[in-house]
Parts: C-alpha cells; sequence; structure tokens
C-alpha cells in the first residue's frame, strides 16, 4: 500500500498536543486519493518545550530521524511512503526548511514525490532589528534568552565555516539546504 506521509512540526515552547486538533481535522476530512494513497500524519515530538532552545538544525535533525522510523514502521508493515508533504508554524517552518534539506542529501527523494510544503507565521528571514527602543532591547536579550534558537533567529550564530547565520544560509541559492525546493 502507497502511503503519503505528511509531517506536522510546532513552533517554539511547543508540544505534540498543538497540533492534536490539525490532524484531526485533516484525517476526518481526508477523503483519499483517485490514485488509492492512504494518508498517515506524522506530528512531529522530538522537540518538546525545552527542546526547542537548541536550534533549527538541531530540531531538524531529530525530525529527520522521526522520519526515518515512521518510514521504517510503515515498511515493516508493508506499506512504503510514496508522498510527502510537510506544515510547520513558527519555528516549527524553520525546522521543515532544513528538515528538506536533510532529506534531499540522504536521497529520500529519490523514490518519495514531494507533494506540499507549507510554513505559518514562521521568521523566514529571522527576526530583524528595527530602529526602535522595543527592538534594539529584544534583538539584545533574545538571542540570550532564547539560547542556540534565540541565536539563529536573531541571526547572531556563526552556523557556517565562513561565519554565516543559518537562516541567511538557508535562504542563499547556491546552499543545499534550499537546493532541492529550487530543483522540483
Amino acid at each position: 500500500m502507497s502511503i503519503h506521509l505528511l509531517v506536522l512540526i510546532h513552533g517554539m515552547w511547543g508540544n505534540p498536543g498543538h497540533l492534536s486538533e490539525l490532524k484531526r481535522i485533516i484525517t476526518d476530512t481526508y477523503e483519499g486519493s483517485s490514485d488509492g494513497v492512504q494518508l498517515e500524519v506524522l506530528v512531529a515530538e522530538t522537540n518538546s518545550k525545552e527542546a526547542t532552545y537548541d536550534g533549527i538544525d538541531w530540531g531538524g535533525e531529530r525530525v529527520a530521524q522521526e522520519v526515518a522510523d515512521k518510514v521504517a514502521e510503515l515498511e515493516k508493515d508493508g506499506k512504503t511512503v510514496t508522498k510527502f508533504s510537510v506544515t510547520g508554524y513558527s519555528l516549527g517552518g524553520l525546522i521543515a526548511r532544513y528538515l528538506i534539506g536533510i532529506l534531499y542529501q540522504r536521497d529520500f527523494f529519490k523514490n518519495v514525490t514531494p507533494v506540499n510544503f507549507s510554513t505559518v507565521a514562521t521568521p523566514n528571514i529571522g527576526l530583524p532589528r528595527y530602529p526602535s527602543f522595543f527592538s534594539a532591547v529584544t534583538s539584545s536579550l533574545g538571542p540570550r534568552l532564547l539560547s542556540r534558537t534565540g541565536e539563529q533567529f536573531f541571526l547572531v550564530d556563526k552556523w557556517s565555516a565562513s561565519g554565516r547565520p543559518l537562516i541567511e544560509v538557508m535562504a542563499d541559492p547556491g546552499e543545499l539546504i534550499i537546493a532541492y525546493s529550487t530543483k522540483h
């Protein structure tokens, strides 16, 4: 049996329960596809609460492992993932972007068709600093209070070998992290 795997990823300070209603609505309203592909919804669990402080990259690695584990579980039941979608909100959207790069690097899409990529309320350009007192305070405190994720949100991390912030690297068309999305 063919499976369309949909991964849902929550945001900062979140937990899988934040997406339980979305999962319920999706599974209750999904009427099946004309090609007989069955929908399987995976709500990412490994980035709950304090784990959201670990950074976009570590969160992406954890979700990639969840996807690999889910695919293996489905294969054990005689099912094959043939389609893939991911939706993330807030931090979950950034993790989803990083996840796509990991899956592409691991040749996941060699036999799996990407279908949908969606983010909601995601700071895709990070959290920019504006010329205001409030912005100056949050730009100063945010990286300290939000740990590694905060450094990445506020673009003060030095993620790449050349010292570029992760979100900047993720926006660069020449980088592997987004190369996949430009090929399809």
